[in-house]
């Protein structure tokens, strides 16, 4: 009883600072995160309102601990954004981060104000229909994301993607090799490196136009967009409503002003790269170079197209011999990123991100993730996990004892820990938030930094683990290493990335790459070269140089304000659930007419309307109207829940006539390889005028591993005259499906079997070269081999359509009917992946013929159709 008494409480338990322009949500224990961010909020909000000509008042914030997970999201439709609390670490693109929660609430702040604009009719049709009819959502995700992009670069020289260094180098090498980003490619993101193209297409862009029309142009434009009710035809048609709200502003059209930013960038080409010897060629994503034994060793990220629209990504720890450029991979795994790759006696330690439950929110169902650390002998291949905890940093000292680092939970700075013989051992906690260590010969040097500050260089003491300065910089110094008593790092001073040594003795710095971009070096003494992770169009490789370090001696920089908080007020709410209650209004609520029947020829007037909390535990969506024939009310409504968070519920109700509910619980959640997702579920409806009541209860299997995917789902659907239900009824449902990579090719066996005798309504399944089959029972097999023919990439901007790869698929399909009839065809079908309204939607058009039992040809004409949610921007 008080389990059950607890778990109510726990709705209600959101707390609320209120300031004059926002409501921030957040769970006890969060009140340090909520009013960060709070602060950073109001302080930059006049800012931001001034840049986007936008004005949003009591705007909802959440806060979101997901672990060790950065991100954040606007929602411009149910009006509220989310913040992760966790700060970004080195590899991270949403790094440098001097403030990771100024930063990512100006980059969301500023959706909601640059969305939410609207004038004349459109702003009319918002007041009366809903938010969805906001115009500026109409828009290609490179000026969404590229005016948040280039905002959150404007609060600190240091802080923010456009101060990095990878977008400027980037858009450099694109220019080089003669093939700078079309607006093309920049609205259709193909699945190629660097992945976020509207973010690093559209910043850079968006900092073109600043420095070209100045930045007050912004909310001309949005003005002027927001108040065209052409927008809404503007993702098919940009000419008719996009390209004439630039043409008020910059007298030019979108295509035409990014033909004038490429000629601006190849302007600003001086001089030629240095042209290293490029020793890997496969691009894609590769950081923390290591040498160690005539062998380099390096994180390596790629993606590959399976078939349409569905890729993998492959992380992988690769070994590179030096003697012959062979390389061997000795760890793959099939989902997120693994991170500190480290070399000690000769074997290599790394972690691994893992879930974990009970955390404070509700974007991942009450998941989190933190880290699992890992030693593998590179002599024997084997590979033996050490322990799980929220490791952000670790090195290994001379006794083979581990020191990591985690942050301070609800307050900045770590704690510092040391794991040995299976132990692990809290040695104390900093003030400042450590985001690299690295030790040798007794030494421990740290990376980091200080509050609305960029990481420097520290050297720790290990027995009261005080930090001593070595070197300070407003940019940031990432990865490090100690190679015969210097100091080695890449930095981004200037916004350049490239590779220093610093004496630690002297304190002497040498720049050791000339290139425009270079990042985590290695030197191998014995021949005097430099190996460093370059940049070109398709990626991250393995450049190689002469090693020759030449003095460098970093110029005078400008300081970065940090924000003063002092007037800021805010009241804090206890419990935060009445002002939660607020956020559910409808935010969709549009009168429509609905034909009664598929005969069209009676209609009756309602109301569509949707809605949601600004946690997102309840989300709703229905419509409300009156039928004229049968002088009744149509009501149909569905309904999502959190509330019992990691329990998912979702319910549809029709008005005298059915309901349906549907639980599931995940058991058990996994990002390794082997069982990675074991879910209970149970679904019920009443149909038929509630004449029938179904329950069927089920699990759903899936099994990942680096190249092979198994997924299973059982139900047991049955019914009871004694629950009111008309007829007794027991069925089964089974269906397992194997998904094999052959390098970018994939075999897919899928295996379906239903058993449902007692069911009065037949199910209905189709296979190619058949007219739709109707039986209350089968056993069907599905083979299929999918291969990428061709990368086309090719489109058009008006009207708005991008063809992308063409796929060809080879197929045989069988089947069995409750009668024993055998039912199989085998043919062959060519896909084509097409997108259209700026990318959001995503179809597959197919065209194939198929040979039947019967001897019979067939040609066939398909379409599969994939759509994205573009109402819910996420910060990555």
């Amino acid at each position: 009883m008080i389990k059950i008494f607890f778990i109510i409480i726990t709705w209600f338990d959101w707390q609320a600072l209120k300031s004059e322009h926002f409501v921030i949500f957040y769970k006890p224990g969060y009140r340090f995160e909520a009013q960060q961010v709070v602060q950073n909020l109001e302080f930059y909000n006049q800012y931001i309102i001034e840049l986007t000509g936008n004005k949003p008042e009591h705007l909802p914030v959440v806060i979101e601990d997901c672990g060790q997970l950065s991100n954040g999201f606007a929602n411009p439709l149910f009006y509220n954004i989310h913040i992760f609390t966790n700060r970004p670490g080195f590899g991270s693109s949403l790094a440098p981060a001097g403030s990771w929660l100024r930063d990512v609430s100006v980059h969301e702040y500023t959706h909601i104000c640059h969305l939410t604009k609207t004038k004349g009719i459109p702003s009319l049709l918002t007041r009366v229909c809903g938010r969805h009819f906001q115009p500026n959502l109409f828009s290609p995700g490179w000026i969404i994301e590229g005016i948040t992009v280039f905002n959150e670069s404007q609060v600190s020289p240091y802080e923010g993607r456009l101060n990095d260094g990878f977008y400027g180098s980037y858009i450099k090498v694109r220019m080089c090799e003669n093939r700078p980003p079309t607006i093309i490619e920049a609205t259709n993101q193909p699945l190629q490196f660097p992945l976020e193209g509207i973010y690093l297409y559209g910043g850079e862009f968006f900092k073109f136009l600043s420095e070209r029309y100045g930045a007050q142009s912004f909310r001309k434009f949005f003005d002027h967009y927001g108040g065209s009710i052409w927008s809404f035809l503007s993702p098919f048609f940009p000419c008719l409503g996009l390209d004439p709200a630039a043409k008020k502003v910059y007298g030019k059209s979108f295509p035409e002003l990014f033909k004038e930013w490429q000629g601006f960038e190849m302007g600003q080409l001086s001089r030629p790269r240095i042209k290293a010897r490029q020793i890997t060629r496969d691009g894609w994503f590769k950081s923390q170079l290591i040498y160690y034994n005539h062998h380099l060793y390096f994180l390596r990220r790629k993606f590959i197209k399976l078939a349409p629209f569905h890729s993998k990504v492959l992380n992988q720890i690769v070994s590179l011999s030096l003697q012959d450029n062979r390389e061997k991979v000795l760890i793959t795994l099939p989902n997120l990123n693994m991170d500190n790759l480290k070399i000690f006696k000769g074997d290599i330690y790394y972690t691994t991100p893992k879930i974990k439950r009970g955390m404070a929110n509700t974007w991942m169902n009450g998941f989190g993730i933190t880290k699992e650390l890992y030693r593998r002998n590179l002599n024997e291949n084997t590979t033996i996990f050490l322990f799980t905890d929220d490791i952000r940093a670790f090195c290994i000292l001379a006794d083979s004892s581990i020191i990591y680092c985690k942050d301070r939970p609800h307050q900045y700075g770590s704690e510092i820990w040391r794991y040995y013989n299976g132990e692990k051992k809290k040695l104390g906690e900093t003030d400042y938030l450590i985001y690299e260590l690295v030790a040798d010969k007794g030494r421990i040097i740290v990376s980091a930094s200080q509050p609305y500050e960029n990481p420097d260089i520290y050297r720790m003491d290990q027995k009261n683990l005080w930090l001593t300065p070595i070197f300070s910089s407003p940019w940031y110094e990432h990865p490090l290493y100690i190679e015969d008593g210097w100091l080695v790092f890449t930095a981004n001073f200037d916004g350049q990335y490239a590779v220093y040594g610093m004496a630690l003795k002297e304190r002497e710095i040498c720049r050791y790459t000339l290139d425009d971009y270079a990042i985590s070096a290695v030197i191998d003494k014995e021949t005097e070269r430099l190996y460093y992770i370059g940049l070109n169009r398709d990626g991250n490789d393995i450049y190689m140089t002469r090693f020759s370090p030449c003095p460098y001696q970093i110029g005078a920089w400008p300081e970065s304000p940090k924000p003063i908080f002092g007037k800021i007020e805010y009241n804090h709410r206890t419990p935060g659930f009445p002002l939660l209650l607020k956020t559910l209004s409808p935010a969709v609520h549009m009168p429509i007419l609905m034909p009664t029947d598929m005969t069209f020829r009676s209609w009756n007037l309602g109301c569509l309307f949707a809605g949601g909390d600004a946690t997102d535990e309840n989300i709703y969506f229905g419509y409300l109207g009156y039928h004229p024939e049968k002088r009744t009310p149509v009501l149909k409504i569905s309904y999502w829940s959190k509330f019992f968070s990691p329990l998912l519920c979702n319910c549809y109700f029709n008005y005298k006539n059915s309901i349906y509910y549907a639980l599931e619980y995940p058991i058990y959640v996994s990002l390794g390889s082997g069982l990675s997702n074991l879910t209970l579920f149970v679904d019920g409806r009443s149909f038929y005028n509630f004449s029938r009541k179904e329950f069927s209860p089920g699990v759903f299997l899936r099994f990942d591993y680096p190249f092979t995917s198994i997924q299973a789902q059982f139900e047991t659907p049955f019914e009871r005259r004694a629950w009111g239900s008309v007829i007794d009824r027991q069925a089964m449902k089974f269906k397992i499906g194997l998904f094999q990579n052959i390098n970018e090719d994939q075999i897919s066996l899928i295996n379906t079997n239903y058993f449902d005798s007692d069911n009065p309504d037949s199910v209905r399944f189709s296979l190619y070269g058949y007219p739709e089959i109707t039986t209350v029972c089968a056993q069907i097999i599905q083979v299929g081999y999918s291969h990428r023919f061709l990368k086309l990439r090719k489109g058009l901007w008006n009207p708005n359509l991008y063809f992308e790869d063409i796929f060809g698929k080879i197929f045989f399909e069988t089947a069995r009917d409750a009668e024993g009839n055998c039912y199989y065809s085998a043919g062959t079908i060519l896909q084509v992946e097409m997108k259209m309204g700026f990318g959001y939607l995503q179809f597959t058009p197919g065209l194939g013929f198929a040979v039947t039992k019967e001897g019979k040809f067939k040609l066939f004409l398909g379409v599969e159709s994939k759509q994205y949610n573009n109402l819910v921007l996420y910060y990555q």
